[in-house]
């Protein structure tokens, strides 16, 4: 177990997200390293990258204080493909409304899922195979492992075989799961999607926090962890 950075007192759930990565990443090292497991994804693997992935607000604002940290010619690549991406998004009929509007069904929500995946939009944060803020991705993409033939990670219509087929690791907790439910109880939505609040950030200004009380931080860290239903 890897020692969590986790404050006294937290003020916005950016300050637990530290400690949510930490555990994200022990997982990850312990399932890569189990020669058992067989984890199949590898250095410049980037299939994964072109799905909906979820992040929550304290995500958002961690990726733009990254962006801010580049270049500037790597800045403006990542804004214009982020615009670029939530276009072609939205010419397809797929917007964070569709995805709020599948709610909590999960047919619904694999749907589109599965309508955004079949878009083969890399994320705009990809350079050349590889993460342009790889310290600071979110959660979801810290924890997305396969052991499962590549070739299943293709969008459906670009590789051999379908996505469907694709056999995910699912660590015994949920931290991205305890993450969103840390995010709510500091007033924020739990789950937005990354192309797309991404896009709006860079174009706003990333989402400000909203006022909240403090909390004990090592109480509200238990709810990072919440087990797998």
């Amino acid at each position: 177990m890897p020692v969590l950075p986790i404050p006294l007192v937290a003020e916005s759930a950016d300050d637990l997200l530290g400690a949510a990565r930490s555990l994200v990443d022990a997982a990850s090292a312990a399932f890569i390293a189990d020669a058992d497991i067989g984890v199949s994804c590898t250095a410049g693997c980037s299939a994964c990258c072109s799905q909906a992935v979820p992040v929550t607000a304290a995500e958002v604002r961690s990726a733009v204080a990254a962006i801010a940290r580049l270049p500037e010619e790597r800045r403006a690549e990542i804004a214009r493909r982020a615009a670029a991406v939530t276009a072609t998004l939205a010419d397809a009929g797929i917007s964070p409304t569709t995805f709020r509007d599948a709610g909590d069904d999960p047919a619904a929500r694999r749907a589109v899922a599965g309508a955004y995946f079949a878009q083969d939009q890399p994320c705009p944060l990809l350079h050349d195979g590889v993460c342009s803020i790889r310290a600071d991705r979110p959660l979801a993409c810290r924890e997305y492992l396969v052991v499962s033939d590549p070739a299943h990670c293709a969008p459906p219509g670009v590789g051999d075989e379908p996505g469907d087929q694709v056999v995910r690791i699912r660590s015994r907790n949920d931290v991205r799961r305890g993450f969103a439910d840390v995010s709510t109880a500091f007033g924020e939505p739990g789950h937005e999607v990354l192309a797309f609040a991404l896009a709006d950030a860079l174009r706003h200004g990333p989402p400000v926090a909203p006022p909240a009380d403090p909390r004990s931080g090592p109480g509200t860290a238990a709810m990072l962890t919440p087990p797998l239903g």
